[in-house]
């Protein structure tokens, strides 16, 4: 079968280090009258496409490949996406496309938190505030990024505009009434420094603070609002961070002051996503004497509350309704050195140690509570390598999952972005 579109977007090349080396590949939108799909190249045919593909030139395409599209990394709603292969060619032809007819599927701004994540939407609004362009590099990659913040009925949403996106205007996009297609849902990672700059910038009765105009961290934020968080917690409860959902004193409950009575987050943000939990009050990681104890500032220290009214208050859940019986868990965790995993053990030593840059070691091997073949090896070191996103992570760790009935074994991380549950798995001789 042919594909014949026009080529309306052009994304970076990327480069990425995986177990083979460095690998790079690249992506385009190809759109036609019935709506638009990406193209994905990777190593010499990304070199070999680069060459070739114009954006906004129509071309014929053959003997492409076909795969579903990964939550994590697509760019358009389109649930596969097309792969060139050593034996597909292009050809340039001659085809027009209208985006004047170019249809919308609007999501209200009030809807988008119903939607699940990683979904593909169409959105408008009225951009409220430009935060300019930066940039930076990654893996040996430019970027350019443009942060505003848009307004569609009182309902206000963050946004971030990539690259060629965030160049597209060369000036201020405040007041413009703009309309976004193909925009992806995700965790806004900078809705911690973006929550506190706006709290620099809201004025009340009882809060009200120039800042000069230059770039912040986050360390430098919460320097700046250190003397007023007790006005903040108190004063401001009717001041809203987010119109209809949250105020700016709930937020600065979130702030607190660490043993060295310096103002910090409640949240460690180089730890906690959503495939991490939260420790309670006096909890405690494995084989670690470090408990979460009440600080010097915690609220409850004025009241007369028990141990257990502590624990029951710091808790989010209501642990008033809840009624357990006893639950015996046989043990799973298995000796690595067991003659009948010995094996499995020997390769994935042999993996974890390849790469002299990503030393890894076993910190534990668990058997399967639902199906007792696979044998899960957590992974301690700096082997985080993860299949689909090609490289290593920064910090989350992975573990290496084998079937010890198929003889097979799949790598899974626990990185936010990446979505587990499509697991590739491999024969373990490969």
């Amino acid at each position: 079968w042919k594909v014949r579109a026009v080529v309306t977007c052009e994304y970076p090349k990327r480069s990425f280090v995986n177990t083979h080396g460095t690998d790079e590949i690249s992506n385009w939108d190809l759109t036609d009258s019935s709506g638009s799909i990406t193209l994905v190249a990777f190593n010499v045919n990304s070199c070999m496409m680069s060459t070739k593909l114009q954006k906004d030139q129509a071309y014929e395409f053959t003997n492409l490949n076909i795969r579903p599209s990964s939550d994590a990394f697509k760019t358009l709603p389109h649930q596969y996406q097309l792969v060139c292969t050593n034996g597909s060619s292009v050809e340039k032809i001659n085809f027009t496309l209208d985006h004047r007819n170019m249809s919308y599927n609007f999501i209200h701004l009030n809807q988008v938190n119903t939607i699940p994540m990683h979904s593909i939407i169409d959105v408008e609004g009225q951009v409220l505030r430009d935060f300019g362009i930066s940039t930076g590099e990654r893996n040996g990659n430019i970027w350019s990024r443009r942060d505003i913040h848009i307004d569609q009925d009182g309902t206000h949403l963050s946004m971030t505009l990539w690259n060629s996106q965030a160049r597209s205007v060369d000036r201020t996009m405040v007041g413009l009434n703009i309309k976004f297609k193909n925009v992806k849902v995700s965790w806004y990672d900078g809705v911690i420094y973006y929550s506190l700059w706006l709290i620099t910038q809201h004025k009340c009765l009882s809060f009200y603070i120039n800042l000069p105009s230059q770039t912040y961290t986050i360390s430098d934020l919460l320097i700046l609002l250190t003397p007023y968080l007790h006005t903040l917690r108190t004063c401001c409860i009717k001041c809203e961070l987010y119109i209809g959902y949250v105020t700016i004193a709930e937020f600065a409950h979130l702030l607190l002051f660490n043993k060295d009575n310096r103002l910090t987050l409640a949240v460690d943000l180089s730890i906690y996503s959503k495939n991490q939990q939260f420790r309670l009050f006096d909890s405690v990681k494995i084989g670690k004497a470090n408990p979460l104890h009440q600080s010097i500032n915690f609220p409850f220290n004025n009241a007369k509350l028990s141990y257990f009214d502590v624990l029951r208050t710091t808790s989010t859940t209501n642990t008033n309704k809840i009624t357990m019986s006893s639950l015996t868990i046989p043990p799973m965790i298995v000796n690595s050195t067991q003659p009948e995993i010995e094996q499995f053990t020997l390769f994935v030593n042999k993996l974890i140690q390849a790469d002299q840059l990503h030393q890894g070691y076993i910190r534990s091997c668990v058997r399967g509570n639902r199906n007792t073949d696979i044998v899960f090896y957590n992974i301690g070191g700096n082997y985080r390598f993860c299949p689909r996103k090609g490289t290593h992570h920064q910090r989350n760790t992975i573990a290496i999952l084998i079937d010890t009935k198929k003889l097979t074994y799949t790598i899974r991380c626990k990185d936010i972005d990446c979505d587990n549950r499509s697991l590739i798995w491999k024969m373990i001789d490969e």
